[in-house]
């Protein structure tokens, strides 16, 4: 059972169908359902229903999400206690979260690398800053995470600093810390949004960015894509359904 969180956006569903595709040509004898947590359909919770009363002996639930925050800590637990009923024969376990993990920090090295080609400017990596965009959690833990990302990658690509920001309730905000670094005149910022699809924070990223760029014009401002169906996404995935699937 892949689980989505949903999103209103229509790229991000195209993205997740396409992820969903690309999951079921690694394991194409185990049988694949998925849903969301909200907004979008199917719901998870609905989709949970019908495999219990199909009598489905065991799933295994993949939180596509790429931190264990409040949806993987709670909300998907809270559901697979609501959904199993107490003479239920079901077994449900929830697969590990990807978290820091070395292929996608390489996926996003390619990708930010990609980006700096687009350019037709030349700049050099000792001229540029890497601003690393999370989501934002009240989960300290996560959003350290975050930041060990953003140096991690500053070092290998070797770029002169870093900056990490956020779009969720935590700070420093995107805005304020795009603001700041665009001050510290470097020549160019690539902005690197750490998120699975696209959705409507990476549509803000591209309005602030393209707002800001206005008031710095001696500054080139990049936006990489995010992670999408990425192969090495697709791997670490991929790795750790093999593993909750020998867990049963």
């Amino acid at each position: 059972m892949i689980c989505g969180h949903g999103s209103r956006h229509k790229d991000t569903s195209t993205e997740f169908q396409n992820f969903i595709k690309k999951i079921k040509k690694r394991f194409p004898k185990n049988p694949l359902s998925y849903g969301f947590l909200e907004i979008s359909s199917p719901n998870v919770k609905l989709e949970l229903t019908k495999l219990i009363r199909a009598k489905t002996s065991r799933i295994l639930t993949v939180p596509v999400m790429l931190f264990a925050a409040g949806h993987i800590k709670k909300d998907i637990p809270d559901l697979i206690k609501a959904s199993l009923s107490s003479n239920s024969l079901t077994k449900i376990k929830i697969s590990r979260e990807i978290g820091l993990d070395q292929k996608l920090i390489k996926a996003a090295k390619q990708k930010i690398e990609e980006t700096q080609q687009t350019s037709s400017q030349s700049i050099s990596k000792k001229e540029t800053l890497l601003m690393m965009v999370g989501r934002g959690t009240s989960m300290e833990k996560v959003n350290k995470k975050i930041e060990k990302i953003s140096r991690s990658l500053r070092n290998q690509i070797k770029f002169l600093d870093n900056d990490t920001s956020f779009m969720g309730i935590t700070g420093p905000r995107f805005e304020n810390s795009l603001i700041i670094s665009a001050r510290r005149k470097f020549k160019r910022i690539i902005i690197f949004p750490y998120f699975l699809f696209t959705g409507v924070l990476l549509d803000r990223i591209h309005s602030v960015t393209n707002k800001i760029s206005k008031k710095f014009p001696e500054t080139e401002f990049l936006i990489s894509p995010c992670f999408k169906d990425h192969p090495l996404v697709i791997d670490a995935f991929a790795d750790r359904i093999t593993k909750g699937l020998k867990g049963f």
